[in-house]
């Protein structure tokens, strides 16, 4: 007899880390548009790892709203 066992959620303490393409899909932007806010408006992100630039989606998040007010 088999049984599903559920893994378990992430916790909302826990930070997401994107990639450009995902970031861009989330906020419906080109991954060119988010290449020159990282370049010229600061857009933090965590650098790159095996050729990919990852962004903690809180802290993205936090740097849209600044420049949105």
């Amino acid at each position: 007899m088999s049984r599903v066992v559920a893994f378990p959620t992430r916790r909302p303490s826990e930070d997401v880390e994107l990639t450009k393409r995902q970031l861009a899909d989330h906020w419906g932007v080109s991954t060119r548009w988010i290449e020159l806010m990282v370049r010229d408006a600061g857009l933090p992100s965590l650098g790159l790892f095996a050729g990919k630039r990852r962004f903690k989606l809180t802290e993205a998040e936090d740097w849209k709203r600044r420049r949105t007010r």
